[in-house]
């Protein structure tokens, strides 16, 4: 082989390294350089037309949470005592009049507007945070969906306007999703010129059985669904009881009691009590809360059409005394606008956003998984974020319960590109398959950095982002959350979470013993400091 030869040998190989080089940054998406308009789920804040604060309490003093603790064991001490006395009515008026009272400033009237002198401020377009030209549309999450829609379409308009270009990226959050949806019904095909990105992030569009369920009255309880979930919270990341004296020991404590009586066979009778309970309380305190703590067509947005009918039949009364529920002919006004948002919008939502993605709209969907959701609801052992199920969420997606996986002829049967690593979600049955993203380990109101980085890319895209495309970027269609070092990554198999439930007899009788140990050890040792 001549010199020559060798030299031009050389020369094309590098040529050819280099090429493979310089590809994968030509396939990287392009950005866009449109503003983005953040739109945030349930605000914690709510402001009157001039500016003061009304929700939450303007104490900065108070705490939610704390409130919330301090409740436990007021309810622990009346339901004792009602046991005995079958005061049932007395039990409900007691408790409910410990928590309506944080929402009286905020509540709606007849027609589902805010009471006089509670309606939020005008809403206008502040100064961006730069550099990425970011704005949060600020809106009154009480509420008419339709109403709030129509004010986001000015927003827009405002925002194209003070930065003289054609469009805007939207960034939805949970409750923001509802807004956004509604706002593509509202405009129609004209969204498609006004609408580069849309991101949903853990969309609440879809509905959620377990909002559904307590809207309606139709609370179930299950006790292997109670194990799972003492057992999570108790052993997981976000346990109730971390800040006081006794720490782990005492959730631990808390968890394996609960599994050793349901490897008992016994939890079942405790499942019986907590029904029985909930029987006596069904008709007092349930419709209470819903009526004067929960009451705004947000959340009315939020129930799974399989509920909403049984919800309204439920808290509409004709004549209603006005106590436990409301006047059907009284909140006619109130009644047409969430029928309208739900049969309009909610139950044509899939149409509604294929459509927008059909005319041009990048649509990109973020939903979560492997938190329990609340055991009130007979399929709360499905996958969720602690919330919403995941399928509601993903819009489709099938799920196996939260501490199992799909069976292995189910994925037989599947496209394994969809299955996710841990066997627990096929996104092969989303709405939007190529463009739907699953994050485990992750509450469904954690917004992380290492998720905002995610999500920054999806909302400036110039095309649309697919599962395929997103991995130039390292970003997987399946990934965990790890709290511990901020970041996201690839799922290779299950989570850490999953060896809570995995427990026979003779493990949760080692663990019960275990953990009683310690917590009468640390307890002592707390006593003796």
């Amino acid at each position: 082989m001549n010199k020559t030869f060798k030299k031009s040998l050389s020369v094309l190989l590098t040529l050819i390294m280099a090429f493979a080089l310089i590809v994968p940054s030509f396939a990287a998406l392009e950005m866009n350089n449109y503003p983005t308009i953040r739109i945030n789920g349930r605000s914690a804040l709510v402001y009157d037309k001039d500016g003061k604060q009304i929700y939450t309490n303007p104490d900065p003093s108070f705490n939610e949470v704390e409130y919330a603790k301090s409740l436990v064991p007021i309810m622990a001490k009346e339901i004792s005592k009602t046991l005995i006395t079958q005061d049932w009515e007395g039990y409900s008026r007691t408790i409910c009049d410990k928590i309506t009272p944080l929402f009286d400033m905020i509540q709606i009237d007849e027609n589902a507007n805010p009471k006089d002198g509670t309606n939020g401020g005008e809403w206008k377009v502040g100064t961006p945070l730069a550099p990425a030209k970011d704005y949060t549309f600020q809106w009154d999450w009480r509420v008419d969906p339709l109403e709030t829609a129509a004010l986001l379409k000015e927003y827009i308009k405002e925002v194209k306007r003070v930065n003289n270009c054609d469009k805007v990226n939207i960034d939805s959050r949970c409750l923001g999703s509802v807004i956004v949806t509604a706002y593509l019904y509202l405009v129609g095909d004209e969204a498609k010129d006004n609408i580069a990105n849309i991101v949903l992030y853990v969309p609440t569009v879809a509905g959620s059985q377990t909002v559904g369920a307590l809207f309606a009255n139709q609370i179930n309880f299950d006790d292997k669904a109670i194990d799972e979930y003492v057992t999570y919270y108790m052993n997981g990341p976000d346990r109730f009881f971390n800040d006081t004296a006794y720490g782990d020991d005492l959730e631990i404590f808390i968890g394996t009691f609960c599994s050793f009586l349901y490897q008992l066979k016994v939890l079942g009778y405790g499942t019986e009590m907590f029904t029985y309970i909930y029987e006596q309380l069904k008709d007092y305190m349930v419709p209470r809360l819903a009526t004067n703590v929960f009451f705004f067509p947000t959340y009315w947005a939020m129930i799974d059409d399989r509920y909403y009918e049984a919800a309204k039949e439920q808290l509409f009364k004709e004549d209603s005394d006005g106590y436990y529920t409301v006047d059907k002919n009284e909140y006619a006004g109130y009644i047409a606008k969430i029928d309208n948002y739900h049969y309009n919008v909610q139950v044509n939502s899939e149409k509604i956003l294929t459509d927008a993605k059909n005319s041009g709209i990048n649509i990109s969907v973020i939903a979560k998984y492997g938190d329990n959701l609340l055991p009130v609801e007979k399929n709360c052992r499905a996958q969720g974020d602690g919330r919403i199920e995941t399928k509601a969420l993903s819009f489709g997606a099938t799920c196996s319960n939260i501490t199992e996986t799909l069976s292995d002829e189910y994925i037989a049967s599947h496209d394994s590109k969809y299955i996710s690593a841990d066997k627990k979600i096929d996104a092969s049955t989303c709405l939007f398959p190529e463009n739907t993203w699953f994050i485990r380990d992750c509450t469904h109101a954690a917004f992380p950095d290492c998720i905002e980085r995610f999500k920054a890319i999806l909302i400036r895209s110039k095309e649309q982002p697919t599962i395929e495309n997103m991995k130039e970027y390292g970003y997987t269609q399946f990934m965990t959350y790890s709290a511990e070092n901020g970041t996201l990554s690839e799922i290779t198999g299950l989570a850490e979470s999953d060896k809570l439930y995995n427990h026979d007899f003779i493990s949760t009788i080692f663990r019960f013993f275990t953990a009683l140990i310690k917590l009468i050890t640390k307890i002592m040792s707390v006593k003796k400091g």
